[in-house]
């Protein structure tokens, strides 16, 4: 390969890890939201049980 292909498909490969990159984070930022969310409600429903529990002694 000549240098200057060399360095064109360097900027294409660059260009291909960035682009995935940005598709993967996407996906990750949701899946840390939805953690975040399903800990607040395991929190509500921990703290709904034990007043559940406490009425009920």
């Amino acid at each position: 390969m000549v240098a200057g292909a060399k360095d064109i498909r360097f900027k294409e490969l660059k260009d291909t890890i960035s682009q995935l990159n940005t598709t993967t984070r996407t996906p990750n930022d949701l899946v840390i939201s939805l953690q975040k969310v399903l800990e607040e409600r395991n929190a509500k429903d921990d703290e709904r049980d034990w007043i559940i529990s406490n009425l009920q002694a």
